[in-house]
């Protein structure tokens, strides 16, 4: 009616409605199930920038007294009201009804309060001629891109390789562009993307897949935290997680370097504690001494009393094991360097706990690693021939007076890793079960005086070149000379100096062995500290 068309201008088949002017397509109108046209909302009740709305009593008054006026002659008023109803020139009008009692009310997409339906007519009618007709994609289309983007989301989330937090943002960015996509789309097109079912199944195969994935590994985290939690440090747990293979348990052979550490003069100082403060005393000092070890990389085997039994290199196998393990010696010196220092200022302890220091043994070579004991009650634990060495070590340096002895094996293995050390040759030894000679060396910790330290070790390996050719007095010369730059002459029993000092006051005056090589052979855990 409003472009002065009748019924014999429509035509019709199952997919569009054509209306024809002048014997042209004038409009083609998509239908929906044969019959429908779907209402593209353009406007809501009462927009701003909608459509007028007017009360028909208003119209009416207005057309009474515009019929008056020109009756009476009223020029002023009739151009009056001539002008009001110029809005309504070339305009379509709709009628309806606005009182809620005759129920001709309803909700739209811009109204949530029922608002009169004749709204639904006018935006009918601006969908014609503006021919906004809303399009939607088929079901097989809608399925194809529900499968597509569930997938893409869903590989992006699960990569678990490099980059994978910019995959899993990715995931998220896509989420966020399909719905950007949907609305745009809509606004510039009219065409509807399905939303609620693709953004449905993205979110629900997302989450399945994430709490079987989050599942899956945190029983693979439990279970390798639960089973190395007492003895391993947390980061090397963690990296055993991240490398997603286990380590080899139940007796499998492997290069380690192995670390004793005991408290020197123990027994003494637990006579002097009662139990409290012995029992807080040791759970400090093993805190930090573990900590150290565990800052490293290294293994806790055991604690016996105030000992501790540590491996580096196994269970999960690091080829730079013998330079963690020097690393970690030193650092266990420093901390309970410091931790003696904080005793001394808490004021609470006797001066036996202030001077408490601590001795270690390293030693690198093959060993058994594995679980060891009965089917009741087992420990991860190293043993043999090689792990033994560690423990004299460990005895062997209270004989020399030195608090840090390692071999000749775990010098050159952290020295090969670009490990730097500050070290000196203590002694060429033969241990009691064993045929061939240990070279032994000690490590020096950053307290020591670098250039007091520098002049003992030329003057101490000076000597010990002459004590393996059995030079003895020569090598007693020089052994006296070192004994004056010693870095523990202030605090330890003995030297290193004295020891060999002695060794060639005896040989000079028994004659030495008949069979010397140059390695001293000791007899029992290591050799006994110098007489008066």
């Amino acid at each position: 009616a409003a472009h002065g068309l009748d019924a014999s201008a429509v035509e019709h088949d199952a997919e569009e409605l054509r209306i024809r002017k002048d014997g042209e397509i004038f409009r083609r109108v998509p239908l929906v199930g044969e019959q429908s046209v779907e209402v593209n909302w353009l406007e809501g009740w009462g927009s701003a920038t909608g459509s007028e709305h007017y009360s028909m009593g208003d119209v009416l008054n207005r057309a009474n007294l515009l019929a008056l006026a020109a009756k009476e002659g009223d020029s002023a008023l009739l151009a009056e009201l001539e002008a009001w109803f110029a809005r309504f020139k070339d305009k379509v009008i709709f009628f309806g009804p606005v009182d809620a009692t005759l129920k001709d009310l309803a909700p739209t997409p811009y109204n949530r309060v029922p608002v009169p339906k004749v709204a639904l007519h006018a935006n009918l009618y601006r969908t014609l001629v503006e021919e906004t007709y809303i399009r939607r994609i088929g079901d097989w289309e809608g399925a194809i891109l529900t499968a597509i983007l569930t997938l893409v989301v869903v590989l992006l989330t699960i990569w678990s390789g490099a980059g994978r937090w910019i995959t899993r943002a990715g995931s998220i960015l896509c989420l966020a562009g399909y719905v950007a996509a949907v609305f745009i789309l809509f606004s510039t097109h009219s065409l509807i993307l399905p939303l609620i079912v693709p953004m449905g199944s993205s979110f629900t195969a997302v989450l399945f897949v994430g709490l079987l994935k989050l599942g899956s590994e945190e029983w693979q985290r439990q279970r390798i935290k639960t089973i190395f939690g007492a003895y391993l440090s947390p980061k090397l747990v963690e990296e055993m997680v991240d490398s997603q293979r286990d380590p080899e348990l139940g007796g499998a052979a492997a290069e380690i370097t192995a670390l004793f550490s005991d408290v020197e003069g123990f027994s003494a100082l637990s006579e002097d504690l009662p139990p409290e403060q012995l029992v807080a005393l040791m759970n400090e000092y093993l805190g930090a001494m573990t900590q150290a070890v565990h800052d490293q990389g290294g293994t806790l085997d055991k604690y016996i009393g105030d000992a501790m039994v540590t491996m580096f290199g196994m269970p999960l196998p690091v080829e730079d094991h013998a330079a963690r393990a020097c690393i970690a010696a030193l650092r266990m010196q420093e901390r309970h360097a410091r931790l003696r220092e904080e005793w001394a200022q808490s004021g609470r302890w006797p001066e036996a706990v202030l001077g408490m220091r601590t001795r270690i043994g390293l030693n690198t070579g093959q060993a058994v690693i594995g679980n060891m004991g009965s089917e009741v009650r087992f420990n991860y634990t190293m043993m043999g021939d090689s792990v033994n060495l560690a423990a004299r070590c460990e005895s062997g340096a209270k004989a020399y007076g030195v608090y840090t002895m390692i071999t000749a094996n775990t010098l050159k293995s952290a020295l090969a890793h670009g490990c730097e050390l500050n070290h000196r040759m203590l002694d060429r030894i033969v241990v009691k079960g064993r045929s061939e000679p240990v070279e032994i060396h000690e490590l020096w910790d950053a307290g020591v005086d670098g250039a007091a330290a520098a002049r003992c070790k030329e003057l101490y390996e000076t000597g010990l070149e002459h004590y393996f050719a059995g030079h003895w007095q020569v090598a007693l010369d020089c052994f006296e000379q070192s004994a004056q730059f010693e870095p523990g002459q202030s605090y330890a029993p003995t030297t290193p100096s004295l020891v060999l000092s002695q060794r060639c006051r005896r040989f000079i005056e028994s004659g030495g062995p008949e069979d010397w090589t140059g390695a001293y052979r000791v007899e029992g855990k290591g050799p006994r500290l110098p007489g008066p």
